[in-house]
């Protein structure tokens, strides 16, 4: 059995995020991570919220 689309997703930021110098670095925009990865912006997003509620993402709004 397969990993959900957005757990892939989810995976992939987690992986871009624990291997950065930078802790204000910014995810790349719903948008590119959508065609990246062949899905849907409301796939990403349940992927973002998810880092989001487990604080390892923090959304700043205005940022891109």
């Amino acid at each position: 059995m397969s990993m959900p689309e957005y757990m892939q997703v989810r995976a992939h930021l987690y992986n871009l995020i624990s291997k950065a110098d930078d802790p204000c670095m910014q995810i790349p925009p719903e948008n590119e991570l959508a065609r990246q990865f062949g899905v849907s912006r409301v796939t990403v997003r349940g992927a973002i919220k998810g880092l989001v509620k487990d604080k390892i993402l923090i959304p700043k709004r205005g940022l891109g």
